[in-house]
């Protein structure tokens, strides 16, 4: 998995769902078809107080696809979420989130565009108010213990940087 993700998500998405099919064929798996959570699922987590937020629609690395494409996936994730959910979708976080690497300032550019007023971005640290809102650091909780997870959140805000693609 180590070597087959990262070969894989860089790959334009219909290449990289044939391949991904390829590779369930040969292991005996099939590829889930229903998205991650129901649209019913999604409208619920409004009255949870938890806020809908715009991915893509297929979740390319943006630098891998070209321009009108990737404002595409942008604008229309926005969309599909905000007729599924009747509220405004304003939050965006960019594909695997490198920035320079998986989104540049064109990227950033279609965000704004598209009427996003913040988005997220997988560069290590934490968000201060000298951020840009559609740039913003965070750390990731994908830690298997507690103490970990503490020494994550220690470096997190330790390290208070602005990051810019």
């Amino acid at each position: 998995l180590q070597t087959v993700l990262p070969a894989l998500k860089y790959l334009p998405p219909a290449e990289r769902m044939e391949k991904a099919q390829a590779i369930a064929e040969r292991a005996g798996a099939r590829i889930p078809r229903q998205p991650m959570m129901t649209a019913a699922q999604l409208r619920q987590l409004g009255g949870f107080g938890i806020e809908v937020g715009a991915h893509t629609i297929t979740h390319p690395i943006l630098t891998a696809i070209d321009a009108r494409s990737a404002e595409e996936e942008i604008a229309g994730s926005k969309a599909a979420l905000e007729a599924i959910t009747g509220r405004a979708v304003t939050l965006f976080a960019y594909p695997n989130g490198r920035p320079g690497r998986d989104y540049d300032p064109t990227h950033v550019q279609m965000v704004r565009r598209c009427g996003f007023s913040a988005a997220v971005s997988t560069a290590w640290g934490a968000s201060t108010s000298s951020c840009d809102p559609l740039q913003l650091p965070r750390m990731l909780p994908w830690d298997r213990s507690a103490f970990r997870f503490g020494l994550r959140l220690v470096r997190s805000f330790g390290e208070r940087r602005i990051h810019q693609a």
